[in-house]
């Protein structure tokens, strides 16, 4: 494994791509969770609707169907390591590598057109993220932060890759498989 290459940009430059970039990921996240609740609507439609109810179910396991594997393509979207891909994993990435970029002095002017108590609130929480002695936010709480979502989503990654985007044999045991279905799947209809 070869020397991770410098991230190439002034300050300037990596602010407005990395701002471009959490709009990205922020609109298509809203995406997923809008879905979310479009999919709890229609669940409580098919509870609630005699004929509904009463029917086969494809339909319903259709609909399900639709909406897991959506969702879990987001996951894995937000997780994937290819390279050339836009996501938060590869974005924490690079706030690790500079983590300058993400200043005391950037941060409070970007609170500074809030009230006094989102202003004191925005302090408060950047003294948290920032690196010790330093003006700008430590590249170890943004790797522990990336760590975490990794591992949280380890199991959903793993099974979106490998049945979902690819369909290749899981190497999932039968435990993990079990576990993440009852994570992630949508209650089944009465």
């Amino acid at each position: 494994m070869g020397k991770p290459k410098p991230l190439v940009g002034s300050k300037r430059q990596l602010k407005a791509r990395w701002r471009q970039r959490i709009k990205r990921i922020q609109r298509e996240t809203t995406y997923v969770f809008e879905n979310r609740l479009i999919f709890r609507e229609v669940q409580e439609m098919f509870r609630t609707n005699p004929v509904l109810k009463e029917s086969d179910g494809i339909v319903y396991d259709w609909l399900a169907g639709m909406y897991g594997r959506d969702g879990l393509m987001a996951v894995r979207r937000e997780l994937d390591n290819e390279s050339g891909v836009v996501n938060l994993v590869k974005l924490l990435h690079e706030i690790e590598k500079r983590p300058e970029v993400i200043s005391r002095r950037g941060y409070s002017r970007f609170s500074d057109k809030t009230d006094k108590w989102v202003k004191r609130k925005a302090r408060e929480y950047l003294a948290k993220l920032e690196a010790p002695g330093k003006a700008h936010i430590d590249p170890n709480v943004v790797r522990a932060d990336r760590e975490a979502l990794q591992a949280k989503c380890k199991i959903s990654f793993q099974y979106a890759q490998r049945m979902v985007a690819h369909r290749t044999p899981t190497r999932l045991t039968k435990f993990q498989l079990n576990i993440w279905t009852r994570r992630s799947r949508p209650s089944r209809r009465p």
